[in-house]
Parts: C-alpha cells; sequence; structure tokens
C-alpha cells in the first residue's frame, strides 16, 4: 500500500477515534456520573472545576484535549524511544531531536483533533445542515428577486427622469 495513502487512513482513523471518545465524554452514559460529578463541585465552586466543565461542554477543546493524550503523547513517545529522528537524518542523542519529534507529535495531534472536529460537524446532524444551506439559497433567491424588482423600478424612474428632462 502507498505509504501516504496508509498514513492519511490512519489519520482519518485517529480522528474518527478522537470524535467518538469525545462524543462519549460528552454525552455518553458511561460518563454520566463524571459529569454529574464535575458539575457539581462546579456549583460549590471548587477551583478548577469551572475550567473542566466548560472542556466538557466544548467540542472543539474536548477534542483537542482528547487527540493530546490519545495521539500526541503516544505519538512523542514512540517516536523518541523507536529513534525516529534518525530516518529523517537527526542524530538521536540531540535535545533538538526529541523537541521536533515533540513539536511534530503535537502538530499531527491538532490535525488529527481538527479533522475529528469537521467530523463532527459534518457527521452530526446532516438534514440540519442541508436545511440550513436550503433555507440561506432560498433568502439569496428572494434578496435576488427583490433586488431585479429594484433595478427595474429605477430603470422606469430613470426613463422617465430622461423623458421630463428632454422635454
Amino acid at each position: 500500500m502507498n505509504p501516504i495513502l496508509a498514513a492519511l487512513f490512519v489519520t482519518a482513523l485517529l480522528a474518527l477515534a478522537v470524535k467518538q471518545l469525545a462524543m462519549a465524554l460528552m454525552h455518553g452514559s458511561v460518563f454520566d456520573g463524571l459529569r454529574r460529578a464535575v458539575h457539581k463541585r462546579m456549583e460549590q465552586r471548587v477551583p478548577g472545576f469551572l475550567a473542566l466543565n466548560q472542556l466538557m461542554t466544548c467540542k472543539l477543546c474536548l477534542s483537542m484535549n482528547v487527540s493530546l493524550w490519545v495521539v500526541v503523547l503516544p505519538a512523542a513517545a514512540i517516536g523518541i524511544t523507536t529513534n525516529v529522528g534518525a530516518l529523517i537524518g537527526l542524530t538521536s542523542s540531540s535535545a533538538f531531536t526529541a523537541f521536533s519529534i515533540i513539536l511534530a507529535s503535537f502538530l499531527y495531534g491538532m490535525a488529527v483533533s481538527g479533522l475529528a472536529k469537521a467530523f463532527w460537524n459534518f457527521l452530526e446532524f446532516p438534514e440540519s445542515r442541508y436545511q440550513k444551506c436550503a433555507s440561506d439559497l432560498t433568502d439569496a433567491n428572494d434578496a435576488a428577486e427583490d433586488l431585479r424588482e429594484e433595478i427595474g423600478t429605477l430603470q422606469v424612474q430613470l426613463e422617465e427622469a430622461q423623458t421630463t428632462a428632454s422635454v
């Protein structure tokens, strides 16, 4: 298999996994007790729980955090321990190599997170997305028709003004 296609396939699978895990954290019955406990402690004004509650209700934030724990940290650990830097010509003992691998892992994880968010947007409630597009198209067509009528009215007024001015 082509290595680029394999990498894209793995990235798409990771993105779907991140999306599903984030969705389970937000809506899954398995994590219902956790969500309630976080919300209760937030209401009691326990430090840090407001931010944690906000994290649990934000799709983008939660996807990014899941990606950090599920993609970035394992990728960085595997990259450093398996000497991936040698494959791209970096010496294995340099701090720069470790930093490069960690940075690449972070960027890859954020890309997976973004793709997960895109999957979330396009796979969740597609009919409402299409209804919104249809509504926007109808509004645009109505606005175009109003502009055509206005242009016609202005042309008639211009012709009347030219006729009056020539007399």
